[in-house]
């Protein structure tokens, strides 16, 4: 129920109403029609004056460069709208959305027919429903959009009061979402030398129009640093935070608090801060006029966005050398060093919710924390795809993983997105010609942190040319892990053609930033001593 996000508190009208409106005819929808049919929720729905083309497909899309749509909205999910066929009741999905068209009389112009019937086609074919409003008295929307049960769930919540059980339960769900939100941003600014991470102190106020965060968000970004900083052996302090909390009067006496805040409408200051962040969940992009009568060096507006409105790209930077993590003893057995051992055990417990590292573990994750080549020699189900990806996680780069069999490939995605991971894909025999194509580019645009492979993909040219994009759009490697390393060896019962040339091929076409050569990082559960000497070499 609560990630059906509104704010029952704002009440939209001519002066404080955001989005352009180009007519009267428009206007009258916004604050006449939707109120007079009792929807008058959806006014914070709807997103006014999107481009054409990012609903359309892109084959036509270049049709529409520069037209807008009214008003849309997109759905968060399928919506199912009941209705009846000779009095037979029936359920259609929609899949994507509304498009809403305010019809002056101009529409009734042939050419601006065809053009119109030409778009209504392009929505449709992108399972988008557009609706074209002709006059103020139409009621075929309001009923349309009366029928949505996931819409009733968003109208409840706009007229449901902020009592303090339903408060509880809007800052349990929506906090994290709002807490993630203030420290990519924080780490935004930082990438962008808008903030130096080597000052000493940073002022900040927080305007919180609904959910505590940012509080939270400072607390848990500034450890993540400390424990990144320890590991990495350096004598580095996140900076001292000097923190003012605005909020608004249902949300001041909220639990997650730490101090009670001032309120919003109370607060005065003359001081410039470093910066000024105003947010909100439960407020979607651009609804509300929102002006920051105080000064700053940076201000940053955080709202809801109605849809997503660009690719997840990930960064990829020089490798960390991180400090070693274990000492190698006389009687070949090694001993764990307890600071950069507490840093890592953090990430464990904090990325995959796992209380301590198995046997074994931490020294493959020594060699290839410092960018040093490993085999790892785990027993099955000893935690060996565990050593990869949270080494993998700590570095700013990609990491291509070698599988033999696409189940293996499909077993550590699966177990990648269920611990949140989502940033990975698969390249196999599984996927047709163009989803392998859709696969590689996200693999070349940094879309992906994680791609698995078979062994024979390093020997296809068109892939390997691929490989020497990532490298010129200045898209880097972190790791080449070759899972079932002991199919390298010939000595072995399971030795591979496909492996013979995976190290060379690695070292060839997978590039580091600053690194000559890419740390391999070879995977078996069971080699002789013979054979581990073969994989080796």
């Amino acid at each position: 129920m609560a990630l059906h996000i509104i704010d029952p508190r704002i009440k939209l009208n001519e002066d404080n109403y955001n989005f352009e409106l180009e007519s009267n005819f428009e206007k009258d929808f916004i604050f006449k029609y939707l109120p007079t049919n009792t929807l008058t929720f959806i006014q914070q729905l709807l997103e006014g004056q999107r481009k054409l083309n990012t609903i359309v497909t892109p084959e036509i899309g270049h049709h529409f460069h520069s037209q807008r749509v009214d008003f849309s909205y997109e759905f968060p999910y399928e919506l199912e709208i009941p209705f009846e066929v000779f009095g037979e009741k029936k359920i259609r999905n929609y899949n994507q959305g509304i498009l809403i068209e305010i019809d002056g009389t101009h529409h009734n112009l042939p050419e601006q027919k065809l053009l119109d019937k030409f778009r209504d086609k392009s929505v449709k074919d992108t399972n988008w429903q557009p609706f074209r409003i002709k006059n103020i008295t139409d009621e075929s929307f309001a009923n349309w959009i009366k029928r949505s049960n996931s819409l009733k769930i968003i109208d409840n919540n706009y007229n449901k009061e902020l009592s303090d059980n339903w408060l509880d339960i809007l800052q349990l769900t929506l906090s994290p979402f709002a807490i993630a939100r203030v420290q990519k941003m924080i780490i935004e600014l930082i990438l962008s030398n808008n903030l130096d991470l080597k000052a000493k102190q940073w002022s900040i106020l927080a305007i919180e129009r609904d959910v505590p965060c940012v509080a939270l968000a400072i607390e848990d970004l500034k450890q993540h640093f400390q424990y990144l900083f320890a590991l990495a052996g350096k004598e580095q302090y996140f900076p001292t935070i000097d923190l003012r909390i605005l909020s608004t009067e249902e949300f001041a006496n909220s639990k997650l608090h730490k101090t009670k805040p001032e309120l919003i409408d109370k607060f005065r200051s003359e001081k410039e801060f470093d910066l000024i962040i105003d947010i909100s969940v439960l407020q979607r992009r651009g609804i509300v006029k929102t002006e920051i009568p105080f000064d700053a060096k940076n201000k940053v507006i955080i709202r809801s966005s109605h849809h997503v409105n660009s690719e997840r790209k990930l960064y990829t930077s020089d490798f960390i050398d991180y400090q070693p993590v274990t000492k190698k003893l006389e009687n070949e057995t090694y001993k764990a060093i307890l600071q950069p051992k507490i840093s890592l055990t953090y990430f464990l417990r904090n990325i995959f919710r796992k209380e301590s590292f198995r046997e074994g573990q931490l020294p493959i994750l020594n060699r290839a924390l410092q960018g040093k080549s490993v085999i790892g020699l785990l027993p099955t189900g000893g935690g060996k795809s565990l050593t990869y990806q949270i080494a993998s996680l700590l570095q700013a780069g990609v990491t291509m993983v070698i599988d033999p069999i696409k189940s293996l490939m499909q077993d550590q995605y699966d177990n990648l997105v269920k611990n949140g991971i989502d940033s990975c894909n698969f390249i196999n025999s599984k996927l047709t010609r163009e989803e392998k194509t859709i696969a590689t580019n996200q693999v070349v645009e940094s879309k992906v942190l994680f791609t698995f492979v078979s062994p024979e993909r390093l020997q296809i040219e068109d892939f390997r040319t691929s490989l020497h994009e990532m490298h010129k759009n200045q898209v880097y490697f972190s790791y080449c892990v070759i899972d079932e390393v002991h199919c390298v060896s010939e000595w072995g019962h399971d030795f591979r053609t496909s492996y013979l040339s995976l190290g060379r091929n690695a070292i060839e076409h997978c590039k580091t930033k600053n690194k000559q050569t890419i740390p391999i990082f070879g995977l078996t559960a069971t080699a002789s001593f013979d054979v581990l000497s073969d994989v080796e070499r």
